[in-house]
Parts: structure tokens; C-alpha cells; sequence
């Protein structure tokens, strides 16, 4: 291969995965409802998810999921979410979604 095509596919993919990382999983549409944008909450009795620890975000969500932590609209949010699902939640609102 040429160097050149070589260099703009390489370029291409770090890109791609750049923007790949920094979207929001699927799943974080169903959190938008109560959560705000980008885990900002507007609602007061609801908690910010943005800038949370990740390994908390995780527990908290498989406790919801699992039945350890009962309230029924995050029981209903969460019952269906594989565990990659919330772990992709719980690195975006950790990371991505925290203002830098």
C-alpha cells in the first residue's frame, strides 16, 4: 500500500473511534427523560449522573437491574440493559459527559 493511502486510513479510524467514544451509548436516551442532557438534572430531587465515579454508576445501575435497589422507574429503565450497556453508561457519564 502507499504510504499516503496507509497515513489517511490510519488518520480515518483514530477520527472514527474518536467520535465513536464520545457519543452517548444508546441506552442514554432512556436516562435523558429524568437525568437531563448529558446527565445534567433540572429536576431538584433528581440526581446529576454527569461527572459521577464510573464504578458507582455501574453498582448502582446492576443494583437497580438486579433488584437490590428497588424504585420502580429506574427498575423499568434498567431491567432490559445488558451489563455492557451500563458500563458504556456509567464511562460516558463518568467521562464523556464531564465538563472538562
Amino acid at each position: 500500500m502507499p504510504k499516503r493511502f496507509t497515513r489517511t486510513l490510519l488518520i480515518s479510524i483514530l477520527l472514527l473511534a474518536g467520535q465513536a467514544m464520545a457519543a452517548p451509548p444508546e441506552t442514554e436516551w432512556t436516562c435523558r427523560g429524568c437525568h437531563g442532557q448529558k446527565g445534567v438534572s433540572s429536576i431538584p430531587i433528581v440526581p446529576n449522573l454527569a461527572c459521577q465515579q464510573e464504578q458507582y454508576l455501574i453498582n448502582a445501575l446492576l443494583a437497580y437491574r438486579d433488584g437490590r435497589r428497588i424504585d420502580a422507574s429506574m427498575s423499568a429503565a434498567t431491567n432490559r440493559m445488558l451489563t455492557s450497556e451500563i458500563e458504556a453508561l456509567a464511562a460516558y457519564y463518568a467521562h464523556e459527559a464531564c465538563p472538562k
